[in-house]
């Protein structure tokens, strides 16, 4: 059979059409799932609000909070979030703390399901914006948003974005318990729109175990910070540094805070580790006491005394490969035993250890902890009716300490456990736990007790 033009269009034709058909059949079930997942309703119904505000302008930008008012109000509505009514707290409530179920009972005067709560603190040519968002039959607080800006054109486009992140983390968490409702109940399909809004309902109403009475106001507060180590400086939450330690004590003026809020303050310095103290704040005035700072350690010196072994003294040196918390250790304990009752004879006991050791749970700020160790160690026995000593190997199986964590010194107790290998001269006669019942009974159950001296490298910053 001969080929012409009209058989390669003919082809042409039937390969676009079978190609055209795999598309199809490919693409149309896509299209499906995709328009069955956004079938997914969300919450994004007009809500009703009261716009309650507490503005703090000095006399320079007094004039200026109307402007704030008002563009608060136009982001709020451009969320679809209807004012119903624009208020300053002061005609509602006259303390610094106020009470929500004020704000909330009048926002339910207006028929208002929701109280945007936009409080502005002035200083130093700065403007602390926040914004807070309660449910009205709930008397809860779900969002809580703060910007930092300046009175200038980028201020309008700050107040722009808080409000929209405001009222979109406000449905988010209203979306959020749907789905735990629906969760709950059981309903996977929530693209019908009669149990969407049945379930958003129950999400609006429903009672919350939270428990919020308060509406912080931001003041200015004055915090005296109390350390023993001139030079420490202080830091708040976020790493800003806000003062030095002088004279044992550091003043500063933090603005703004609200009452009700925790304050963390820090304090550091170089070769110590941080101390964190968190208050929460009452009064215009709080006072924040470091007791100590804890040393960190780079090495120690151990001063012990073993009971009730005579004379059972010891001494150690620890390195930190990683400060306070993990360590190399050599001990050596020096002590008597009697060699019979009534008798002048005794024997001297030299007690060699080689350790490594840990910290588990408790970190090297805290004041108590715990250090577990565990290594070899050499035990020589010398009689004095004897010229030549006794040399045996030993393995600490648990070296176990609790410690009083202080700031340039330890105190710890402790106890330990030995196994005998039977080797080496063999004093101690047979592989096992290590004192045999023999004359060596006499320091079973000794425990250690002593003093572990801080050595840090100097910090050279």
């Amino acid at each position: 059979m001969g080929w012409c033009r009209g058989d390669e269009d003919k082809v042409g034709v039937d390969m676009n059409k079978n190609i055209f058909l795999v598309f199809f059949l490919l693409i149309v079930p896509f299209m499906l799932f995709a328009k069955k997942k956004d079938d997914k309703i969300s919450y994004d119904k007009e809500l009703s609000s009261v716009l309650v505000w507490d503005i703090s302008l000095n006399n320079d930008v007094a004039d200026f909070s109307d402007d704030l008012v008002s563009a608060v109000k136009t982001e709020l509505e451009y969320s679809n979030c209807k004012v119903v009514d624009v208020v300053s707290i002061d005609n509602i409530s006259k303390s610094n703390i106020g009470s929500v179920k004020a704000i909330t009972s009048y926002a339910k005067e207006k028929e208002a399901e929701l109280v945007c709560f936009f409080q502005v603190f002035y200083k130093e040519q700065r403007l602390f914006l926040q914004m807070r968002l309660y449910q009205v039959n709930k008397e809860k607080q779900l969002v809580t948003y703060t910007k930092v800006g300046r009175i200038n054109v980028a201020l309008y486009g700050l107040i722009q974005k808080m409000v929209k992140d405001s009222v979109t983390l406000y449905r988010a968490e209203i979306e959020k318990k749907i789905n735990e409702l629906a969760k709950d109940e059981k309903i996977e399909d929530l693209s019908d729109e009669s149990v969407f809004d049945k379930l958003a309902k129950k999400a609006e109403t429903e009672d919350s175990d939270e428990d919020i009475s308060l509406v912080e106001r931001l003041v200015e507060s004055t915090i005296t910070v109390y350390c023993p180590i001139d030079g420490a400086k202080v830091y708040l939450a976020d790493g800003r540094e806000v003062g030095i330690i002088k004279d044992g004590k550091c003043v500063l003026s933090i603005k703004p805070v609200a009452f009700g809020q925790i304050l963390e303050i820090t304090v550091k310095y170089p070769g110590f580790y941080p101390a964190v103290v968190k208050e929460k704040l009452d009064n215009s005035e709080e006072t924040f006491t470091i007791l100590s700072l804890n040393r960190k350690a780079d090495f120690g010196l151990e001063f012990m005394y073993n009971y009730p072994r005579l004379l059972g003294l010891g001494l150690g040196f620890r390195y930190y490969p990683i400060s306070d918390t993990l360590f190399l250790s050599v001990q050596n304990f020096l002590y008597f035993i009697s060699a019979e009752q009534n008798s002048s004879q005794y024997v001297v006991l030299d007690d060699i250890n080689f350790l490594i050791g840990f910290y588990p749970y408790f970190p090297p700020s805290s004041a108590f902890r715990i250090s577990l160790s565990t290594g070899p160690g050499v035990i020589i026995t010398k009689p004095s009716n004897m010229d030549k000593p006794f040399i045996d190997g030993v393995w600490n199986l648990a070296v176990i300490n609790f410690e009083l964590n202080l700031s340039d010194v330890s105190i710890f107790l402790g106890t330990d456990l030995k196994l005998a290998f039977g080797i080496g001269e063999n004093n101690l006669y047979r592989l096992g736990f290590y004192p045999y019942e023999q004359d060596l009974k006499k320091v079973i159950g000794s425990i250690t007790l002593g003093v572990l001296w801080k050595i840090p490298i100097k910090d050279l910053d």
